[in-house]
Parts: structure tokens; C-alpha cells; sequence
């Protein structure tokens, strides 16, 4: 675009002959010689500093560099349950699926209860209830491809019974009998299909 050359309140123009000599001067941004008057598409090595980009696209990606306190908009994306934000740090994400994935030294969450308890696996997948007086666990309905575990800790010669319905089936159709002695340890392991939720005896009188 031509540079204007009448300012402020002049009622004349300054002739350009006379302008060029002072305003051809080029001003430096970064590596890149600007003019007046002229279109600039590419300049590099420049520093930004609280830039807000709401478009555009990084070509090629970002290589031996970093970008820091940038604004991008749509800086988030979703990840199964989990909304990310761009730089920042998340450390629990659910409903994901993983295929074939290989975990090293993994914790599953132990959950603790007391006397009667319904079991809720969102509480954990290892859960370790100790009896008061006659204790009756609920086990949750069967749903495909779960299983879990059930540590009892007898607190006393404590009665020990299992409530899930018909869905819940043990060997032979016999409920294991409980330890129930003072400060034994019996552990149980359930697997569901859906349907059923199936029982076994991991071990007893611990």
C-alpha cells in the first residue's frame, strides 16, 4: 500500500521526493528488513512474549525450541473422562480402553470398611473388611470382565454370610465356611461375566 504522506493537521502534503531519503531507512524485526509502504510475510528469530494465537497452524512442528506462555485457542482436548489442558499435568483419566498395553509395578487401590458392607468396586478393586459381630457383605451386581478381591479380618469369632442373590455361585454350590476366629484372615476372589458373579477361596485361616 502507498505510504500517506499528509500528517497530523498539515494543510499541505510534504512532497514524497522529499520523504524518501528520510523514511527508506529499513526497521529490523527479528532477522527480516522491513519498509514502509511494503507487505511482510515471513520474519524469524523473534521473541513473543503473552502472545494469544487464535489460528494457525505450526508447520513442520517445533524443532531444538520450546514455546512458553503462549495462549492457543482450543488449548484442551478430552481423553477418555478427562479434560487436558495443553502444559499441564493430569493424573487421572477414566473410561479409556488399552490395548495391549504392558504395566510394570502397578498398584491397585486398597479400600478399607467395618462390619456390614455393601462393595463398591469404584472404591477399589482390593477390599479389606473387618468383621463386628455377625458381618454380612453385599457384592455388587455381575458386570462382564470384572473381578476383585475380598480380604475378611475377623475382629473376633465373628459370623461371616454373603449376599449377592442367585448370581452369586460358588464351587460345588457350597459357601465356603469362614475361619472366624480372632485375628485370622481369610481371602476370597470374585469373577463376573455379566451374569454371575463367581466365588473362590484364595486361601484361609491366615
Amino acid at each position: 500500500m502507498p505510504v500517506p504522506y499528509t500528517f497530523a493537521n498539515a494543510t499541505t502534503a510534504i512532497p514524497l521526493s522529499q520523504l524518501d531519503s528520510n523514511f527508506a531507512t529499513a526497521i529490523t524485526l527479528g532477522n527480516t528488513a522491513t519498509y514502509l509502504g511494503n507487505t511482510t510475510s515471513t520474519i524469524g528469530n523473534l521473541t513473543l512474549t503473552n502472545v494469544t494465537v487464535s489460528s494457525g497452524n505450526v508447520a513442520g512442528g517445533i524443532a531444538n525450541g520450546s514455546i512458553t506462555n503462549v495462549m492457543l485457542a482450543n488449548s484442551t482436548t478430552t481423553i477418555g473422562n478427562a479434560t487436558v489442558t495443553l502444559g499441564s499435568t493430569t493424573s487421572s483419566i477414566g473410561n479409556l480402553t488399552l490395548t495391549l498395553p504392558t504395566v510394570t509395578n502397578y498398584v491397585e487401590t486398597l479400600y478399607t470398611a467395618t462390619g456390614n458392607t455393601s462393595v463398591s468396586l469404584a472404591n477399589g478393586t482390593i477390599q479389606k473388611i473387618t468383621t463386628s459381630g455377625s458381618t454380612t457383605i453385599t457384592l455388587p451386581s455381575s458386570v462382564s470382565g470384572k473381578s476383585f478381591t475380598i480380604i475378611v479380618s475377623y475382629a473376633a469369632a465373628d459370623a461371616l454370610s454373603w449376599a449377592g442373590g442367585t448370581t452369586l455361585k460358588w464351587a460345588s454350590g457350597t459357601t465356603p465356611t469362614a475361619t472366624s476366629a480372632t485375628g485370622k484372615i481369610d481371602i476370597f476372589n470374585f469373577y463376573q461375566d455379566g451374569t454371575n458373579t463367581y466365588g473362590s477361596i484364595f486361601g484361609q485361616n491366615y
